[in-house]
């Protein structure tokens, strides 16, 4: 786990732990599953599905691997581009 060892508002040194952050990673990676069988299923190469999203091949091979965070607005464009809620883009990760 990550260790932050910084000083807090009343001046003493403050120790405390990020679990968090390993699971952000584990969502992505879930998440980024999730985009790659959504657009398998719908026979989309990741060239095709970036070009029709407008971003780059890269930022969608990001996401697929988990590597990069979808932003509110990746999900607002996936959500339309696939056409559901993106809730259920979001739904158990």
């Amino acid at each position: 786990m990550l260790e932050n060892n910084s000083t807090n508002v009343s001046g003493s040194e403050a120790e405390y732990e990020r679990p968090f952050l390993a699971e952000s990673h584990e969502i992505n990676v879930r998440f980024g599953e999730r985009l790659s069988a959504l657009r398998t299923q719908r026979d989309l190469t990741q060239d095709e599905l970036a070009s029709r999203l407008q971003v780059s091949v890269s930022h969608l091979v990001d996401l697929e691997s988990g590597r990069k965070s979808a932003s509110i607005i990746d999900l607002d464009i996936l959500a339309r581009q696939f056409k559901v809620p993106i809730a259920e883009l979001l739904a158990g990760l």
